[in-house]
């Protein structure tokens, strides 16, 4: 059970990396153009 709860609680901190990472691209993207 803990595992597991552990291993949910980083993948949602992954995709929410994962987001941010990709909104910031776009936030770049859009300044220099």
């Amino acid at each position: 059970m803990c595992s597991s709860h552990i291993f949910l609680v980083v993948f949602y901190i992954d995709n929410i990396t994962c987001t941010v990472g990709n909104v910031t691209i776009n936030i770049t993207q859009r300044h220099l153009n």
